[in-house]
């Protein structure tokens, strides 16, 4: 009987050996990253999938107990057949909000980036540190996200990690920040007696390490080398990725695919170029302008079918919605085409975050028109800035968001690749347009509308030439918007795989 009793249990181990076998095969076969972790407490990353409508998969919650930092290294890994790009994120859960107490970043020996992209079987090795500087314990999420795009779009109150761990010992607040000149405009060189310091630019504060006894620190600041708006203009006439920087009204990157990427909000934007006060009305400031590398959905340019900017409901779902944000679903501005089909604005998710707001200049943004789509980018460029308009449209507005002109697009193509003769009615997919990094696919709105009448607004079109459609149409839109003078690149060489980080 004992012997019965034995295969019995020996029979019923293995049935559940290989059913876990399976489950765990099953496991495998759905999962598009895994990420294997090596903390004294945890045990991977594959263990949880997140039931959200984001592309995040796999997470791990970590215990952090008061005075301690805990370090996480795990690699991630892409078992799937197309590129993928990933973003590591944190989210805390107690305390409930970001706060100084808790820091989560990036060692600064880590093997890879944090942010990037991963080719089929690609793998890329992170470390993190979670440091709890608090009286009480805490606890925080970390993640892994990822997406066929260059976009990630986190849930609120998930941030991806784009910092990098100093260690320290003391830290020196500057609550009056006017007392040690203008965010992001200078390099700060600190200097102090027995001990070691750092300026945190992100946080604009003076940081104090092995400290032994200080008699005093002597901080001095320098105009930055690394101000992006200069570090553009610095490199005019250069080769960038698949294009260039060229000086044609503007600082511009032309070609079909530069180096212009930029990590803001959280996603991929692409630089347009840097532009001086006749394009933004900010005297002596020459500013960057970005735009989103993908477009927030179709809207209509105005729902009432009229084409003055300045009152059309798209520029009130960009800075009214988008800018803050917000949903603003089911308000009267929010329409995917005229005002028959209602539109979803909740912005809750990819509008813009305070730190994103905190970097962007409000502007002149200029409405001159044209009567037709025959003409060049040069001669596009003129009428924007004029004052021709329809009717009694106003020719200039304000505003923190806008969209992009059609000269924008008309010289985004090298002109070693499309004649500056070539008018924009005649750009087409195989030559002109097809040369452009703006291109997109499908139909996008421009700022610029048709002086000929009260209802057409240019777009580019989906075989590259630019046209003028009727205002209450669904069309793409692109967020387009200025960055104060004062951003700096933290980081990044402003390719795909390693855009520009950017603080202020």
């Amino acid at each position: 009987m004992s012997n019965i009793i034995s295969n019995i249990k020996k029979n019923y181990l293995l049935l559940i050996i290989v059913i876990g076998l399976i489950s765990l095969s099953l496991y495998s076969t759905l999962a598009m990253f895994t990420a294997s972790v090596n903390t004294n407490d945890i045990v991977n990353l594959t263990a949880s999938t997140l039931p959200t409508d984001t592309e995040i998969i796999e997470y791990e919650r970590v215990s952090i107990k008061a005075g301690e930092e805990k370090t996480v290294e795990f690699t991630v890994n892409n078992s799937t057949s197309n590129s993928l790009y990933y973003g590591v994120w944190y989210e805390m859960v107690n305390p409930s909000s970001i706060t100084d107490d808790v820091i989560v970043a990036k060692l600064q020996d880590t093997v890879d980036s944090e942010i990037g992209q991963l080719s089929t079987g690609g793998s890329a090795k992170v470390s993190l540190i979670i440091k709890n500087k608090s009286s009480s314990g805490a606890i925080v999420n970390i993640g892994v996200a990822y997406d066929i795009t260059n976009s990630m779009h986190l849930p609120t109150n998930r941030y991806l990690i784009t910092e990098t761990y100093l260690p320290e010992d003391l830290i020196i607040n500057t609550t009056d920040t006017n007392k040690f000149n203008n965010r992001g405009a200078y390099t700060v060189n600190v200097n102090c007696t027995n001990a070691e310091a750092r300026w945190d630019y992100t946080n604009w504060k003076l940081v104090v390490s092995s400290i032994q006894s200080v008699d005093n620190c002597d901080t001095t600041f320098t105009s930055r080398s690394d101000n992006l708006s200069q570090l553009i203009m610095d490199n005019v006439g250069t080769t960038q990725g698949d294009g260039q920087i060229v000086n044609e009204k503007g600082y511009r990157y032309e070609g079909k695919n530069p180096n212009n990427y930029v990590l803001f909000n959280g996603e991929l934007w692409r630089i347009i170029g840097v532009f001086d006060s006749n394009t933004h009305g900010k005297s002596g400031q020459n500013l960057t302008k970005i735009i989103r590398e993908e477009s927030i959905g179709g809207y209509a340019w105005h729902k009432s079918n009229t084409n003055n900017w300045s009152v059309a409901s798209l520029k009130t779902i960009l800075n009214t919605y988008y800018y803050n944000g917000q949903n603003g679903t089911g308000q009267t501005a929010c329409y995917f085409y005229s005002t028959t089909v209602p539109g979803n604005c909740d912005f809750t998710k990819i509008g813009l975050n305070a730190t994103s707001r905190s970097m962007i200049e409000n502007v002149t943004w200029h409405l001159g028109g044209r009567s037709t789509t025959n003409a060049t980018a040069s001669t596009f460029y003129t009428a924007e800035r004029g004052t021709t308009v329809y009717g009694s449209n106003s020719p200039t507005t304000t505003g923190y968001i806008g969209l992009m002109y059609p000269s924008d697009y008309g010289y985004s193509v090298l002109a070693s690749s499309c004649a500056r003769t070539t008018n924009l009615s005649s750009y087409n997919s195989s030559s002109c347009g097809g040369e452009s990094w703006l291109l997109k696919n499908g139909y996008e709105w421009t700022m610029t509308h048709r002086t000929s009448n009260s209802y057409n607004v240019f777009v580019v079109n989906y075989f590259a030439s630019v046209g003028s459609y009727n205002a209450y149409n669904g069309y793409a839109v692109r967020p387009t918007a200025y960055l104060k003078s004062n951003v700096y690149v933290v980081s990044g060489t402003g390719s795909i795989t390693d855009p520009y980080v950017i603080g202020i």
